[in-house]
C-alpha cells in the first residue's frame, strides 16, 4: 500500500478500491492526473501516449457513468474538511511542505492536484498528498467488504459526503459550471459550431435544464463570461 496518494489517485481509490491502479495515476504528469483518473473511472483505456486533447475530449463520457469523478471529489473534500483524511502539500509563496489544517478546507476547492481558494482560481497549496491509510479506513467504514468498482460505491459515497456534486466546496455556493464546460468540450469535439458566445450560452443552459434539472443554472451573462476563454482555448487547440 502506498502511504500517500495525489488527489486524483485518492479519488480513484475511493471509488474503486483498487490500490494498484490508483497508485499508477501518480506516474503521470501532474497536469494529466485528473484526466487519467476520470478516464480510469469510465473504464476508458489510457496510456502515457494519450494526448491532453484526447483526454479532455474523453471526459465527456463521465457524465454517462453517474459522474464518478465528481462524486469521488465531493467525498474526498468532505473527508478532508472533517479531518478524517490527513493531507500534506506545499504552500504557494513559501514552498514549505506542511500538513494542511482541516479548518482550512471549507475555504479550499480541489483543482487537479492543487487546492485553490474556493470560488477563485488562486492556488493556495500545490502537490497535495493524502494519507492512504486514512482513505482505506474511510472506505472500509463506509461499507465493510464493499466490492471494488460496484455501483454501490457511488451511491454510498453520495450519502457519506452528504453534499451534491453541484457544490464547489464553499458553503452556499452551488455551481454547475463543470457540467457546462464538459458538455461544451464534448460538443466542440463533435464539430458543433455556433457563431457567437451568447448562442453557445443559450444552447448549453437549455441542455443543463433538461439533462440536470437539479443543477443551479447560471445566468446567461455568467455563462458567456466563462465560455469565452474556454472557446478561445478550444479554437487554439483545434488541429489546423
Amino acid at each position: 500500500m502506498k502511504q500517500w496518494l495525489s488527489t486524483p489517485a485518492a479519488i480513484l481509490y475511493l471509488m474503486t478500491g483498487d490500490w494498484e491502479r490508483a497508485a499508477a495515476i501518480d506516474n503521470y504528469d501532474p497536469d494529466q492526473r485528473p484526466f487519467c483518473c476520470a478516464l480510469a473511472l469510465t473504464r476508458v483505456t489510457f496510456s502515457a501516449a494519450v494526448s491532453r486533447r484526447e483526454l479532455t475530449a474523453s471526459l465527456a463520457t463521465m457524465f454517462d457513468r453517474d459522474r464518478p469523478y465528481e462524486v469521488g471529489e465531493a467525498w474526498l473534500s468532505q473527508l478532508l474538511r472533517q479531518g478524517e483524511a490527513r493531507a500534506r502539500a506545499r504552500r504557494v509563496m513559501s514552498d514549505d511542505f506542511a500538513d494542511i489544517d482541516p479548518a482550512d478546507f471549507p475555504n479550499l476547492a480541489p483543482r487537479g492536484n492543487d487546492l485553490v481558494r474556493a470560488g477563485t482560481e488562486i492556488v493556495a497549496w500545490y502537490g497535495v498528498a493524502v494519507s492512504g491509510a486514512d482513505l482505506e479506513a474511510a472506505r472500509n467504514a463506509l461499507q465493510p467488504g464493499l466490492a471494488p468498482g460496484s455501483s454501490a460505491v457511488a451511491e454510498s459515497a453520495v450519502a457519506a459526503a452528504d453534499v451534491a456534486v453541484y457544490r464547489t466546496g464553499l458553503p452556499g455556493k452551488p455551481t454547475s459550471w463543470h457540467l457546462l464546460e464538459m458538455e461544451c468540450r464534448r460538443r466542440y469535439a463533435a464539430g458543433e459550431c455556433h457563431p457567437k458566445v451568447a448562442e453557445w450560452a443559450r444552447v448549453l443552459i437549455a441542455w443543463l435544464r433538461s439533462a440536470h434539472p437539479s443543477a443551479p443554472p447560471p445566468t446567461e451573462k455568467t455563462a458567456r463570461n466563462k465560455l469565452s476563454p474556454l472557446l478561445r482555448e478550444l479554437k487554439a487547440d483545434r488541429p489546423r
